[in-house]
């Protein structure tokens, strides 16, 4: 993805799945955000978290 000139990496994980969550913290992921009862395609709503990480800049080619 950096290759492509992007910065960030983003992604939503069920807010109710904590074990999920904290592995990406863990894994420098940080929380920006939660989208409470998003509506589903033939389902409850659901809530989610919002993660996003920086992407390493990199000088490799």
């Amino acid at each position: 993805m950096a290759e492509a000139g992007r910065t960030l990496v983003r992604l939503d994980c069920l807010a109710g799945n904590a074990r999920l969550n904290a592995y990406y913290v863990a894994n420098g992921y940080r929380v920006v955000g939660r989208k409470t009862g998003k509506p589903q395609p033939g389902g409850a709503p659901k809530s989610f978290t919002l993660l996003e990480k920086t992407l390493p800049t990199g000088g490799e080619g």
